[in-house]
């Protein structure tokens, strides 16, 4: 052709996963190329724009729990002679606890559903302090991979997560549960990895009755890891671990979490479900990811309590399940751990098993 004159499109291209966008004349994609109008005077290089095709959904469903009244007992215990808060869990002796109905995600969130989540609330007035990361080796931000797209985001702190779930709450047209002010007049879209615990996102406000989707608080999910139910001294409630007395069951964790024939060398994350479920029908409760919960961390009291929160105020929040690279006891149901907000980036950055999550909402 001759300088000035219009190119022809060449054919379009293809990859697995993803659709083809146009041809743009950036890498940015804000300036498309029009095949039809625009004319070539020098050599150009030609950007094509590449659409991920959300196809994964059956790694997104929800489990509905009844909910009841639970009276502790040293049964619960990870070790019935412990002393240690750490391995009690939230249903200690002289504490009665009742949870209302809840629907709770079946699966770890995975990091196609983080993403496609993310993506819309980018264009929707949302901020994240981190881009999350597909399983424990994936790259900040990239788009999931047809390897590993099951496997649980990881390396997001508490203040992207709760982010998130008021993202995914108003893209599935549901009420956002968090907010800015005892009012509920500002939804809070704003993340952030600041060192301390004075930011926005820290001093989140939980609307009742929202039925968005949200974290679970610590006792929501000890209930959801021991099978829900009517709880009991015996039986399913009280294995050690969540849904089984054998860890390996219902758990990736340090001594089963490498690749099959590679011996140690290759630890990691592995996709959500590839475990056995609880009773409840919940994977992943225990190992692969540790799972942040809504609670700031503190001492469980005794006496009677209704849907308890937690602690008013705090430095670090809830973490339970216990990850890939932790032992059989971090992984007990009743075994409790806690985290800055900024884990999973700035603090946990090069940490074996960075935390992630799992949602729920209101059984309505």
């Amino acid at each position: 052709m001759a300088g000035g004159d219009t190119a022809a499109a060449p054919p379009a291209p293809a990859k697995t996963d993803f659709s083809f966008g146009g041809w743009y004349r950036d890498a940015a994609f804000t300036a498309p190329w029009n095949f039809a109008a625009d004319t070539v005077t020098a050599n150009i290089t030609l950007y094509a724009r590449w659409i991920y095709n959300f196809n994964t959904t059956q790694y997104r469903d929800m489990v509905s729990l009844s909910g009841g009244t639970i009276t502790g007992n040293t049964a619960y215990y990870s070790d019935p002679s412990t002393s240690s808060d750490y391995y009690k869990g939230v249903f200690i002796a002289g504490r009665t606890v009742t949870l209302s109905a809840f629907q709770i995600a079946k699966y770890e969130t995975t990091c196609e559903l983080w993403y496609e989540v993310r993506q819309w609330a980018l264009g929707n007035g949302y901020s994240f302090a981190n881009a999350g990361r597909e399983g424990d080796d994936g790259t900040a931000g990239a788009a999931p991979t047809s390897a590993a797209k099951t496997e649980p985001v990881t390396y997001i702190n508490w203040r992207d997560v709760v982010i998130w779930c008021n993202a995914y709450s108003e893209m599935s047209g549901k009420e956002p549960v968090y907010y800015t002010d005892t009012g509920y007049g500002t939804v809070l879209k704003t993340s952030t990895n600041t060192s301390g615990t004075g930011t926005v996102a820290d001093g989140a406000q939980r609307k009742p009755g929202a039925n968005g989707y949200r974290l679970p608080t610590e006792a929501e999910w000890e209930y959801a890891a021991r099978g829900g139910g009517t709880p009991s001294t015996t039986g399913t409630f009280v294995y050690t671990y969540a849904g089984s007395n054998t860890v390996g069951d219902v758990a990736w964790y340090w001594n089963n979490a490498y690749d099959v024939g590679s011996g140690h060398a290759d630890y990691g994350t592995h996709t959500v479900g590839g475990k056995a479920a609880n009773t409840a029908g919940l994977y992943d409760m225990n190992g692969n990811v540790w799972e942040w919960c809504w609670d700031w961390y503190g001492s469980v009291g005794t006496g009677t309590a209704n849907d308890p929160v937690g602690p008013s105020s705090g430095t670090n929040r809830v973490l339970r399940g216990g990850g890939w690279s932790s032992n059989a006891s971090i992984c007990a149901v009743a075994n409790r751990g806690d985290a800055p907000l900024t884990v999973g980036a700035a603090i946990w950055g090069s940490v074996w098993s960075a935390p992630e999550f799992r949602i729920i909402r209101r059984d309505a």
